[in-house]
């Protein structure tokens, strides 16, 4: 059972450190098998996580800030939070939208945290992460957006996505944008459409 001891003998120190080295190892992959390794998108999607939840846990709230935020979200349209760095926007962004997540469990929200994977500054990083995140949370039929497509190719992709909210609706956040890498012109926000979808925020 779990709590069995193993007892061995060793005659040298070398033989312990042999056996310890096998058991080690032994332990480490049944418990965490290489097929079962999280893959790419897995691993961003779980260091963005990461990232929100450790800024929520060290910000002391201010309501009247959150009260702001969801009168403005109530409006429709984009909201844009801006101060000079470190005041806290990330720490109020990741503590608003970690509680807005939990209100609303249907709802889909893409939450971009740049900066906190080292992708996570490549535009194509973010828009790409979108598109696959588009597709898991709605199950659509769509064949899998490749992280080595070309730039063109992922903005209409991305495009296509926004699309797809177009019915269903969604949030997008995104902390952070004076970090983006400059390629692309990414901190111009031509990459963006002129024209996003009602229902999407």
């Amino acid at each position: 059972n779990e709590n069995q001891l193993f007892v061995s003998d060793y005659k040298t120190p070398e033989d312990l450190s042999d056996t310890l080295l096998k058991t080690l190892k032994s332990m480490i992959e049944t418990d965490f098998p290489l097929s079962k390794s999280p893959s790419f998108e897995e691993r961003e999607r779980m260091s963005h996580d990461s990232f929100e939840d450790a800024r929520s846990h060290v910000y002391i709230s201010r309501r009247d800030y959150h009260q702001r935020l969801e009168k403005e979200i109530e409006r429709g349209g984009s909201v844009v939070v801006s101060g000079e760095s470190g005041m806290g926007k990330s720490a109020l962004i990741s503590n608003w939208i970690s509680q807005y997540k939990s209100k609303n469990l249907d709802r889909f929200v893409f939450v971009h945290y740049i900066g906190s994977t080292p992708a996570s500054t490549e535009l194509d990083n973010l828009l790409y992460r979108f598109c696959d995140e588009v597709d898991t949370h709605f199950k659509l039929n769509k064949p899998p957006v490749s992280a080595s497509v070309s730039h063109h190719a992922l903005l209409e992709r991305f495009e296509a996505s926004l699309v797809q909210l177009q019915t269903r609706g969604g949030m997008i956040v995104i902390d952070g944008l004076d970090q983006l890498d400059e390629k692309y012109d990414a901190q111009g926000l031509g990459w963006l459409p002129s024209r996003i979808p009602n229902k999407v925020q």
